[in-house]
């Protein structure tokens, strides 16, 4: 159908543009809103076509899906043309050169980990600072295959309790989280601020530390 060769040359465009709208925001946007807009886009343009033949041919969306593979993300479709004597079924494919579905659900997971508060137990206060930049580290990970993840960090804890046998401090971590495929696809990626609370059990009595700081940055690619 020429329609489909007409349609193949038009939605790797939309594709595109809808690719970065998950990249700089998978949050709000996943690899369903770029089925629904395609699929939407799709339905118009076949009825515009449909009407410009007085609807001697008919064409409808019969089925669509969308999904990840590798490094990739695929886009098809089924369109049905139907006229008075029979009907007739073709396929569009749209791909993309990153699986915009494992980033979105990458990054919403990570975004999700990183809203947990949490309870540190160390021996003293330089463990303690260890034990969080490792913490940090583990979220982040290196497993996030194609996409670069950076987090810049930085918390200050107090001395809220203290007894013979251990001291407590409490504070916050203060964090800009960026993500975006390791291959420059769009103008930028995400861009996100958080904090999250963390309590610090030092399991002895620590005499003259009432106050502590943690900061860094920390890469996927290290």
């Amino acid at each position: 159908m020429n329609v489909i060769k007409q349609l193949n040359n038009t939605l790797p465009q939309i594709m595109r543009s809808d690719a970065c709208l998950i990249i700089t925001n998978p949050i709000n946007y996943s690899c369903n809103t770029i089925a629904e807009n395609l699929t939407e886009t799709l339905n118009e343009a076949l009825s515009s076509i449909s009407n410009e033949t007085n609807n001697a041919v008919r064409y409808r969306v019969i089925y669509y899906e969308i999904y990840g593979e590798d490094n990739e993300t695929i886009y098809r479709a089924v369109i049905q043309a139907i006229t008075q004597t029979n009907s007739v079924e073709d396929a569009i494919i749209v791909t993309y050169p990153f699986n915009l579905c494992y980033y979105s659900q990458a990054i919403n997971n990570l975004i999700n980990g990183m809203g947990v508060n949490v309870t540190i137990h160390a021996n003293n206060v330089t463990q303690a600072v260890q034990d969080i930049n490792n913490y940090l580290t583990s979220k982040i990970g290196s497993s996030h295959f194609g996409i670069n993840i950076t987090l810049d960090y930085v918390g200050v804890f107090r001395m809220i309790e203290r007894a013979r046998n251990y001291t407590i401090y409490w504070g916050s971590i203060d964090y800009v989280l960026r993500a975006s495929p390791r291959e420059e696809l769009c103008n930028g990626g995400l861009e996100l601020g958080g904090s999250f609370y963390v309590a610090v059990i030092i399991s002895a009595y620590v005499n003259n530390t009432y106050y502590f700081a943690v900061s860094g940055v920390i890469n996927n690619d290290e």
